[in-house]
C-alpha cells in the first residue's frame, strides 16, 4: 500500500543482528525510537512519478537528500513491484508482464551526498519498439548506512534506512477506468475499506473523500487514497478526520462521496453505497 503505502513512501525492514561491540538495526521505527536524527538523514522525491513514453523512451529525475551534518553514502538499485489486494507493496521476481527493471537506467548508482545537500538521480526508460502498449512498473529503492557511536555503552549503531520510489512509464494511448464497487466496516480492526476496481490499463492515484450517514445525519467523514492498478481490483483503509478509533453499531449506513484524480485533466467519480453492519 507507498510504492500503497511503498510506495507511497516505503521504509524496507532488513534483518537486525549483534556482533561484537556492533548492532546492525534497519528499518524508520527502531532508529527513531533510538535517536530521532539518522532515520530522517535520508529523503527521496518524489515518491510517485508517472512519465509517458515518446515513442519508445522517456526520462525523469527523483532527488535524494541528505539533512544530516555529515556525508551520507547511498546506493541505488531497482526491482520489480505491485500491489496486493489489500494495497500491501511487494516485490516481484523479474520478468512479469509490467515489468521495467530490463528497460530503466539510472545514474548514479552509488554517490556520497555532502551534508545538507541534495543530488538527483536521472532516469531513462527506454522501450523495445515491439513492446505492446501498456504500463510498465518499477521501484528506484535508495539506500543509505550510518553509523553512531554510543559513548555510554561502547556500542557501534550502524542504522540501513532504505527509501522507495515508484515509477510508472505508460506506452500508447492508455487510461485508467475506475469502478467503486462495495464497502466494508471490520469490526475487530475499527478499519474501514473501500473496493475500487481498475478496469482500465494505466494506474490512477485518486484521492477519496467521503462521509457516513445514518437516517440522513452525519457519523464521521474523513479521507483516504491509494494506488490503483490496471485490470485489478483492490481495497484502501478509508481514515476518518479524527484520532478517536471508529466504532459504529449494527445498523444500515450510507457511504458517500467522491473519487478525485489526474488523468490528462481532473477525473471524478462520485459514489454512494449502503453499508450494513450486523
Amino acid at each position: 500500500m507507498f510504492f500503497n503505502q511503498l510506495l507511497q513512501n516505503p521504509i524496507v525492514h532488513h534483518s537486525q543482528q549483534l556482533l561484537k561491540n556492533t548492532v546492525i538495526a534497519t528499518g524508520l521505527m527502531f532508529s527513531l525510537a533510538y535517536n530521532p536524527h539518522p532515520a530522517l538523514a535520508l529523503s527521496l522525491s518524489p515518491i510517485y512519478l508517472e512519465l509517458k513514453a515518446d515513442k519508445t523512451q522517456t526520462t525523469g529525475i527523483l532527488k535524494v537528500s541528505n539533512t544530516s551534518d555529515k556525508p551520507l553514502r547511498v546506493r541505488v538499485s531497482a526491482t520489480s513491484f505491485s500491489y496486493d489486494e489489500q494495497g500491501n507493496f511487494k516485490r516481484l521476481e523479474s520478468g512479469s508482464k509490467e515489468d521495467l527493471t530490463s528497460y530503466m537506467r539510472y545514474s548514479p548508482k552509488e554517490v556520497t551526498i555532502p551534508p545538507k545537500s541534495t543530488n538527483n538521480i536521472r532516469l531513462a526508460a527506454i522501450l523495445p519498439p515491439s513492446l505492446p502498449d501498456g504500463e510498465y512498473r518499477v521501484a528506484i529503492f535508495v539506500n543509505s548506512l550510518q553509523e553512531i557511536n554510543n559513548e555510554t555503552t561502547n556500542y557501534r549503531v550502524n542504522f540501513t534506512t532504505s527509501m522507495g520510489s515508484a515509477i510508472y512509464v505508460r506506452k500508447g494511448n492508455i487510461h485508467p477506468n475506475l469502478n467503486v464497487d462495495k464497502a466494508h466496516f471490520n469490526t475487530e480492526k475499527s478499519e474501514l475499506r473501500l473496493t475500487i476496481s481498475n478496469q482500465g490499463q494505466a494506474t490512477a492515484r485518486p484521492k477519496i473523500t467521503w462521509q457516513l450517514t445514518q437516517n440522513n445525519k452525519e457519523i464521521i467523514k474523513g479521507e483516504g487514497g491509494g494506488s490503483f492498478l490496471p485490470n485489478k481490483t483492490m481495497s484502501v483503509i478509508l481514515k476518518p478526520n479524527t484520532k478517536e478509533k471508529m466504532i459504529l453499531n449494527a445498523g444500515t449506513y450510507k457511504l458517500s462521496g467522491e473519487a478525485v484524480w489526474n488523468d490528462d485533466g481532473m477525473k471524478s467519480l462520485p459514489f454512494a453505497l449502503d453499508l450494513v453492519i450486523k
